[in-house]
């Protein structure tokens, strides 16, 4: 996505007028490994951005996981692993007239994940059932259906 965002107004003693382009991309890949294995590796990034007076650093991710199916496909078990770097934490500056602030956002968006899904019942399911109305009823019943 690629847009322009221009902002205007008087905050702190200083007059804004800034703006500047912007992009963030996502993008996922999913990949059939041996052994009934699949994987995904997927990533976004977010261009530098501009929000009033604040000046956000560009910042990224890159994502993975993998699964199997097990105990005849009605078990899944998966790991997935988020901001495998560390890069997704938001810096920023805000400059005004008077003062200067910076920011580091230190919070954990890495994250190690592994789960287990079982389903129930059977696997197979038979052709559906057309299911009709109250009025298809009713034109059946008096011979007109």
């Amino acid at each position: 996505m690629l847009y322009y965002a221009h902002y205007r107004g008087f905050i702190a003693n200083t007059n804004l007028s800034d703006g500047a382009p912007a992009f963030n991309i996502n993008i996922t890949n999913n990949f059939t490994l041996p052994k009934g294995f699949r994987a995904e590796l997927g990533g976004w990034y977010q261009s530098r951005q501009i929000y009033g007076f604040m000046e956000l650093e560009p910042m990224w991710a890159l994502n993975a996981g993998v699964q199997k199916n097990i105990l005849k496909d009605k078990g899944t078990l998966r790991l997935n692993v988020q901001d495998i770097f560390w890069t997704a934490p938001p810096s920023a500056t805000s400059i005004y007239d008077s003062y200067r602030e910076d920011f580091d956002v230190k919070r954990e968006t890495r994250q190690v994940t592994l789960s287990f899904s079982y389903r129930f019942g059977n696997n197979k399911s038979g052709p559906m059932r057309r299911r009709t109305g109250g009025a298809e009823d009713e034109k059946s019943r008096a011979g007109n259906g």
